[in-house]
């Protein structure tokens, strides 16, 4: 600032020279301000700052901080809200797309503390020439630094990893088929090469794994409640069922297997019980770690209750009593349904209860034995959820939501057909029937409820299968 002979101000620096008679006022209330701020006496020279008056450097650095906000937050907040609405945008692309509203937003701030710099009082053109070289450099560079990697992880990667949790029994078409076949078309799509990560297991036990700190993006399980239970625990924030399928990839049976010809003539759940046949070994897995098993219990005390176990119709206490009875029988409870499969083909046990698909896929693989439907048994379905907060940590949402959105798709539902599980898409189901056994009885898990009524009622604490289990095993 400085005070011409007329008697009128006028402001020397950086952005220009405003000389107007009618803001010298202004300008000299201005000027006391500043010079009450940096340490002027307030008695000296209107408008004149002391000693500690800014440089024209430290005003331009002033200048470029207190601006440097507003550049960010309007042009980058709006970006960054589009590609939050259109996952299709890669950060890269939303990133440069901001690039240029915030350069315009500089050359406007720019422009506004320059407009008086002609002597006339008229406005100076606004030009994006007004644009330091050196801060365009640095916001250009800033734009992309975060998309080769300091900003953390990002869905624009040229490599994403996947970790799918899954229960073990379609683990060959999982890895053999499914995955091979949508890295190839997500290569091809995206240009983005996905890397897997696969653990199989039995579902509960993948499913407290998960909850426990394994970190899988993707769970894929036996039974809805196995995914409630990682829901519960906070790790999935949305609506899993959602979809025309409710979250269910695919859908099998509970049958029994038989030994080659059936020898001991096994052809209903009443036959595990038959005081004819002392002696029957029969294999399941552990409800505790297998959801394969549950579904085998749930299978029997289901088809008890609609009188098909030679016991009374909708009897529970009949249910009940026959559900021991074959529980009297079982030899071996493995951890997991592959497991327990894989001791049968061994030679271990009579018969063993499993998915249909287990069957298929062992006879596929030169497995000689055969199975048989029992006159009434539970549709399996098996549920696929994405797992937010750990496909989030890992920057992998888009690669992950791609994964689970082909497996409804006609060549993943084929997969799952050609190793012995039932489809859920329609055509597909229609296109692969004559491979499956026609079956009698068929119900859902709706029948007893659903499976958060089923954990309780069967599995609990004071539940049907928890009550039998205790009595056979502390009996005399």
């Amino acid at each position: 600032m400085t005070l011409k002979q007329d008697g009128t101000s006028a402001y020397v620096g950086q952005f220009g020279k405003l000389s107007s008679p009618t803001s010298s006022r202004v300008l000299s209330l201005r000027s006391r301000r500043q010079s009450k701020a940096w340490g002027g006496a307030e008695g000296g020279t209107p408008g004149i700052c002391h000693k500690r008056a800014s440089s024209p450097r430290s005003g331009r650095r002033l200048f470029v901080i207190r601006h440097y906000i507003i550049i960010e937050i309007g042009p980058m907040a709006v970006a960054r809200f589009a590609g939050w609405c259109n996952k299709s945008l890669s950060y890269l692309g939303f990133r440069a797309a901001a690039l240029y509203p915030r350069l315009y937003a500089f050359a406007r701030i720019r422009g506004l503390r320059t407009r008086h710099n002609v002597g006339n009082g008229k406005s100076a053109k606004l030009s994006c020439c007004h644009i330091p070289r050196f801060l365009a450099l640095i916001f250009l560079a800033q734009s992309f630094l975060v998309v080769t990697g300091c900003g953390g992880p990002s869905d624009s990667k040229r490599e994403a990893t996947l970790t799918l949790g899954a229960y073990t029994t379609p683990r060959e078409a999982y890895s053999k088929a499914i995955i091979p076949e949508f890295q190839r078309r997500w290569k091809a799509n995206t240009g983005q090469e996905v890397e897997f990560q696969e653990s199989y297991q039995g579902s509960g036990a993948q499913s407290r794994a998960i909850t426990s700190g394994f970190e899988a993006d993707i769970a894929a399980l036996s039974l809805e409640s196995d995914v409630t239970r990682i829901a519960e625990a906070g790790l999935i924030g949305h609506d899993w069922q959602t979809n025309q399928y409710r979250g269910i990839v695919s859908t099998s049976l509970v049958v029994i297997a038989v030994r080659p010809g059936n020898p001991l003539g096994v052809r209903d759940w009443a036959d595990l019980t038959d005081l004819t046949r002392r002696g029957l070994k029969v294999l399941t897995p552990d409800p505790k770690t297998s959801g394969g098993a549950q579904w085998n219990i749930v299978a029997i005390y289901g088809a008890a209750l609609r009188g098909y176990a030679g016991v009374p119709k909708d009897d529970p206490r009949a249910a009940r009593e026959f559900l021991g009875r074959v529980l009297r029988n079982v030899s071996i409870m493995d951890k997991g349904a592959r497991e327990s499969i894989t001791n049968f083909e061994k030679g271990v046990g009579d018969v063993a209860i499993t998915y249909e698909n287990e069957v298929l896929v062992g006879r596929q693989a030169g497995q000689k034995y055969d199975y048989v439907i029992p006159r009434s048994t539970i549709l399996i379905e098996n549920p696929v959820a994405l797992v937010d907060s750990y496909v989030d940590k890992h920057g992998a949402r888009r690669a992950a939501e791609g994964f689970i959105d082909f497996l409804w798709t006609r060549d993943a539902q084929r997969v799952f057909a050609k190793y012995g599980l039932r489809p859920v898409e329609t055509a597909t189901a229609q296109e692969f029937a004559a491979q499956f056994q026609p079956a009698g009885d068929v119900w859902k898990i709706d029948f007893l409820g659903g499976w958060k009524k089923v954990s309780q009622d069967i599995f609990g604490p004071n539940g049907v299968y928890t009550k039998s289990f205790e009595e056979l095993h502390t009996a005399p």
